[in-house]
């Protein structure tokens, strides 16, 4: 038979043993087998090298804990205040660039003084920290206003691991999250220069730093004191915007506090909307779509400049010398801190002349008749009255 009479070749396979070939049709097929064997590892190969960079980057980002050891247990502590908010669900996230990047890392609930503590485990970053549901009492009417689906406050901070921080929530931090995000998104700020500038911005609007100091209500009576402090300077703002949401509400013919749009949590919507358009609180800001820049409004009452400065200022005033007020302190001790805010000069403000807190002067009256005349020595009682 023909195939007898091939010539018998040695050689060699990849596991080092020889194999002797007896045929050409044996030759072929076991050259066959190496070329395809070969093929395969190479595919092999190639695979492993494209999908190398995908591995890395997943262990990066998503999988940080899968090469690094298990971050440190932090704390992050303060309360949550429109006014005191009772019952908050907190959360807390990653922010970068002006946008939240993780799923909620922890979350708690504040508790009767409106006070949270979270223990995050979590690496170095920016959080953002979220306060939704709950509910608070107006000190300017004492209706119990509950926060609504969409309604919510917020801080930004950094946050390094282990580290114990405190960070109160207001309506103040919150305006300064959404700058901190325009300034990110439009401005090409790196994230320590939004949210630091911006938190200069309305710490100098309250006279203190907004995430450090505790603010006191103060139309609490525990929270009286001889002299005017850090906590009572912050929390007159938010007496004051309390007082100028039902003066708006009134001035809409409206119900002060009893409907969602006439809250003072709903004005701290708005003012996110607004500074979230152009970095300003003029007025001009995102409706709820948040596709359209419109002119906005509290009730039927435009917002400006002078409604977020000069009126706030008044009605921090007006708070002061109300019965409402039970800190210990008057008008007086509070009329630095108005005038600071009527007169703050800021971009904020959309560079709109500033002025004092106190346009009109006093009313003075006295307990005589009209048409009354007097002639010698007379006993007179004057009463002087200051709207403010």
């Amino acid at each position: 038979m023909r195939w007898m009479k091939s010539i018998i070749l040695p050689s060699q396979d990849f596991s080092g043993r020889v194999v002797v070939y007896s045929t050409k049709s044996h030759i072929y097929k076991n050259k066959r087998k190496q070329l395809i064997g070969r093929n395969k590892i190479m595919k092999y190969r190639f695979l492993y090298l494209a999908a190398l960079p995908l591995i890395l980057s997943a262990c990066n980002n998503a999988g940080k804990d899968l090469l690094s050891p298990e971050p440190l247990k932090g704390e992050i502590k303060g309360k949550v205040v429109d006014a005191v908010l009772v019952g908050s669900t907190i959360q807390v996230y990653e922010w970068d660039k002006g946008e939240i990047v993780s799923e909620p890392i922890t979350e708690t609930t504040t508790d009767t003084n409106g006070d949270y503590v979270l223990e995050p485990r979590y690496y170095d970053s920016y959080l953002l920290l979220k306060a939704t549901g709950g509910f608070y009492i107006e000190e300017a009417t004492g209706i119990q206003v509950d926060l609504q689906p969409g309604q919510e406050l917020t801080a930004l901070v950094r946050y390094e691991q282990g580290d114990a921080i405190n960070v109160n929530i207001t309506a103040l931090t919150h305006w300064a999250t959404c700058m901190a995000q325009w300034r990110a998104k439009t401005q090409s700020n790196n994230n320590s220069d939004a949210i630091g500038l911006s938190y200069d911005v309305f710490s100098a609007m309250a006279g203190v730093a907004i995430r450090e100091v505790e603010p006191l209500n103060i139309t609490d009576p525990n929270n009286a004191s001889p002299v005017i402090n850090e906590g009572l300077q912050y929390g007159i703002y938010a007496a004051a915007i309390s007082s100028l949401t039902k003066d708006m509400a009134e001035r809409s013919d409206q119900s002060p506090h009893t409907l969602t749009s006439t809250t003072s949590i709903h004005l701290a919507q708005i003012g996110c909307n607004d500074i979230r358009a152009d970095g300003k609180l003029d007025g001009q800001g995102f409706t709820n779509d948040e596709t359209q820049i419109s002119p906005l409004a509290f009730g039927t009452v435009p917002l400006t400049p002078r409604v977020y400065r000069t009126e706030v200022a008044q009605h921090m005033l007006i708070m002061a010398s109300s019965d409402l007020n039970k800190s210990g302190l008057g008008a007086t001790d509070y009329l630095n801190r108005a005038q600071s805010l009527s007169t703050m000069d800021s971009d904020v403000f959309n560079k709109i002349a500033a002025e004092s807190v106190d346009l009109e002067g006093p009313i003075i009256s006295n307990n005589l008749p009209d048409g009354t005349f007097l002639k010698g020595t007379a006993n007179l009682v004057f009463t002087i009255d200051d709207p403010l």
